[in-house]
């Protein structure tokens, strides 16, 4: 059977997609639009490994895309090739290299260390706990409110994310300190992190509290927020200050 790109494959694409990869809508479009792209390459040609190197080629040389937006059509064409069942002419995507963390648009080590230990020096427990469990878990700052006494009894979390639920872990060392949080703090249910007035923190109350730890840590706050309150997968890179240890700093 010829491999080019039909009517019928194109309006086949879209559903294996939704089957079989669990996509957003959003990223179907973009999908089958980057197809397109392909479709229009090939003008007729049949999919070949050899044409499939040369569409990947054309992308960066001729049409001066970035090798990461050049990817993005790539990955759009390995899917079809999946769904078609041609995966023997899929060709790999550009390999690219990671910058260097310091280059990264997180907060770096030093400064995480810095914030934290102010916090415990200034018995800011709230914030400190906070920080910590956005960077040690694999959680949004929007996620927080999932953080219950119930779940961290439980020792686990769900968080939906594009309509799917997501069950995310506390570690053992974190779910211990927010145990202790729980006991100081005399909470008997509901959310862990929350206003005198009982409320959830929001960004603006805790983005406040941050300010003002920089500002004791002498840290420049133009390089910290809330959004890069985290390395995504480096938990390691992270040292954990238990607030267990609070009762002997005090």
């Amino acid at each position: 059977m010829e491999r080019t790109i039909t009517r019928t494959g194109l309006e086949y694409f879209p559903i294996w997609l939704r089957e079989n990869a669990r996509v957003h809508e959003d990223t179907i479009s973009q999908y089958v639009a980057r197809l397109e792209k392909l479709k229009e390459f090939l003008a007729g040609q049949e999919i070949t490994k050899e044409a499939l190197e040369e569409f990947k080629c054309w992308l960066v040389e001729k049409q001066n895309y970035k090798t990461t937006s050049a990817n993005a059509y790539l990955f759009a064409v390995r899917a079809f090739c999946r769904a078609m069942e041609w995966e023997d002419v899929m060709v790999p995507a550009y390999a690219i290299e990671p910058k260097p963390y310091e280059d990264r648009r997180y907060i770096s080590r030093i400064d995480y260390q810095k914030l934290v230990s102010t916090a415990l020096y200034l018995e800011e427990y709230r914030i400190m706990m906070i920080i910590q469990t956005l960077c040690h878990m694999d959680i949004r700052f929007t996620e927080l409110t999932e953080v219950t006494v119930e779940n961290v009894q439980k020792g686990y979390i769900n968080v939906t994310r594009r309509k799917y639920t997501k069950l995310l872990k506390i570690p053992d060392y974190l779910r211990d300190s927010l145990m202790t949080y729980i006991e100081q703090e005399h909470l008997e249910t509901g959310v862990l992190f929350r206003t005198a007035g009982g409320n959830p923190v929001d960004r603006s109350n805790t983005w406040r509290e941050v300010k003002q730890l920089c500002h004791e840590a002498n840290l420049d706050e133009g390089q910290i927020s809330l959004t890069n309150l985290k390395m995504p997968g480096m938990h390691d890179y992270y040292p954990f200050y238990p607030l267990v240890d609070c009762a002997l700093v005090s």
